[in-house]
């Protein structure tokens, strides 16, 4: 799975489903660490207590990195 190189334009509905995946201790953690650290304005560092990390992928797209 790859990174997007250049910005996505619409709304929700027209890019059609999406999947939102938890990537805690799977093979897609790294990218969601690599999302962060190249686009989260803070940059990449180790979170404080519990934390679950979402990827929103279009396919095998990924369009968001999400952590509560």
């Amino acid at each position: 799975m790859q990174l997007l190189e250049s910005p996505i334009f619409g709304s929700v509905e027209e890019l059609g489903p999406l999947t939102t995946v938890i990537v805690n201790k799977t093979q897609l953690e790294p990218l969601w660490d690599e999302m962060i650290r190249k686009y989260h304005y803070l940059g990449f560092g180790k979170m404080i207590g519990q934390s679950v990390k979402y990827l929103i992928l279009k396919g095998e797209i990924p369009l968001a990195a999400l952590s509560f």
